[in-house]
């Protein structure tokens, strides 16, 4: 038996407490949905990177993961995301 990521796994989304408006609440530091790390808008790495990924609920280092992906039939939360977000 092989070990996979845990990205790979395609754990369901975390809860995630919003406003009326669908943000996500002020009082709580912003997490990205995927791995749960804070977003840092300090991080300037290229790859790894825990700041977010322009205007995704997603950090850069989880975006990279995905797109990276060789897997023929990969589909995660990010690529449910990406199709919902432009219908």
């Amino acid at each position: 038996m092989t070990s996979r990521p845990t990205w790979e796994y395609g754990a369901p989304p975390l809860p995630v407490t919003t406003d009326t408006d669908g943000h996500q609440d002020q009082g709580e530091p912003e997490r990205c949905r995927k791995c749960t790390q804070r977003f840092d808008d300090t991080d300037t790495r290229y790859t790894d990177s825990h700041r977010r990924h322009r205007t995704s609920p997603f950090c850069e280092a989880c975006v990279d993961r995905c797109h990276d992906t060789e897997i023929a039939d990969h589909w995660c939360m990010i690529d449910q995301w990406r199709t919902d977000s432009r219908t």
